[in-house]
């Protein structure tokens, strides 16, 4: 293990996709905030009830338990607000679900110009068992030992 660490150089290919992957990291985290409240201020605002529970709906992660003419009016207002914001999203889009599967595909391309590597392939690590589990750790390992070659590239 120590002579591939000190021999190891990462490829161009390998930087780029772990500075994409901490890119989309980044802008996922900055986003997370600003959607949550967005998405919690127009719950706030609507007052749509579960259709099961008939409960007041207030956690965004829940938006799927309402009425189909309730969601309409959810819809409605997020993008609305999506848009005055700042986020440039069709209509019936989620800028945060828009950045976390982004992020996802960094993370794949980055484990995958490792295969030379790991012999692994980004499908085979998440079909595992704890395969989700897997791949984060296998990507925060991936970004640890990359990270220290973007500065010089």
């Amino acid at each position: 293990m120590n002579n591939l660490s000190k021999d190891f150089k990462p490829s161009h290919t390998m930087i780029n996709a772990a500075k994409n992957c901490l890119a989309q990291q980044a802008w996922y985290e900055t986003i997370l905030p600003t959607i949550k409240c967005i998405q919690r201020e127009v719950l706030l605002k609507l007052r749509p009830l579960d259709k099961r529970t008939k409960e007041i709906i207030t956690d965004p992660d829940n938006a799927w338990k309402m009425s189909d003419d309730d969601f309409k009016d959810y819809e409605a207002l997020l993008h609305g607000r999506y848009i005055k914001e700042g986020f440039k999203v069709k209509f019936g889009y989620c800028p945060l679900l828009i950045s976390e599967r982004e992020l996802t595909q960094s993370k794949k391309i980055l484990i995958d110009t490792m295969e030379p590597i790991t012999a692994l392939q980004s499908m085979m690590i998440i079909n595992a068992r704890n395969g989700l589990k897997l791949f984060d750790d296998f990507v925060e390992i991936t970004l640890r030992l990359i990270a220290p070659y973007i500065k010089e590239h």
